[in-house]
């Protein structure tokens, strides 16, 4: 399922394509009756609205990719003669996973990345730095659930978090959160006020201390 935030209501540089994904097991009989691949429908969608704007991915892939690069390692355009435009892979902080098993599901998720610039937050970002686990089974711990963005609105993201497993929600999956920040407020008719000429300033009083560790706890 794909949601389009559009960048006039949230003050993003580009509108922000949001696909809610569940792909099914490689070997479960549900995903042998499908008359298509939903990774390569992914792949084409995915694609596509990279031409729109920017996206984000989240969801439960089935896939394991351990703490393997989502990016090309030391990407240069220097030694080679490559295009103009050629979109330089920033060197970012490196992800860290629980699970160190990658398979072949796995390997396709992180091409789906490197080839369209996706970032994924699990193991990466403030609230999850060492990588959770997303999914409990009999048979084991896994890190099979991913929240993925556009390189370009990674710093954009304020937290990601892995919830507790709750077995009144969900029947081995954890709940993933995550914040990203916009540039916009609502007044008091429910009116919407673009931000972007506005600076974030921030009046410090008494309760400000005991409010910002609240807010990291």
């Amino acid at each position: 399922m794909w949601i389009k935030l559009e960048k006039d209501f949230f003050g993003f540089q580009k509108d922000l394509y949001m696909c809610v994904v569940y792909n099914p097991p490689s070997m479960s009989s549900y995903t042998q009756g499908l008359d298509r691949d939903i990774t390569e429908c992914l792949e084409q969608e995915t694609a596509k609205y990279m031409k729109m704007g920017n996206v984000l991915l989240c969801g439960d892939f089935n896939a394991r990719i351990a703490n393997s690069p989502d990016y090309i390692l030391n990407d240069d355009q220097s030694y080679l003669p490559l295009f103009d435009n050629y979109p330089i892979d920033k060197q970012i902080l490196k992800r860290q996973s629980s699970d160190t098993t990658i398979d072949s599901r796995g390997k396709s998720l992180l091409d789906l990345c490197i080839l369209n610039q996706l970032r994924i937050l699990n193991g990466r970002v403030l609230g999850d730095v060492f990588g959770k686990y997303t999914c409990y089974t009999p048979n084991g711990s896994s890190v099979v659930d991913y929240v993925m963005v556009s390189e370009s609105i990674l710093d954009q993201v304020l937290y990601f978090y892995v919830h507790n497993f709750m077995p009144t929600v969900s029947d081995c999956h954890c709940i993933l959160e995550w914040e990203m920040s916009s540039k916009f407020t609502v007044d008091d008719n429910g009116c919407n006020i673009n931000m972007f000429d506005k600076s974030p300033n921030f009046i410090w009083s008494d309760e400000s201390p005991t409010n910002f560790q609240t807010a990291l706890l």
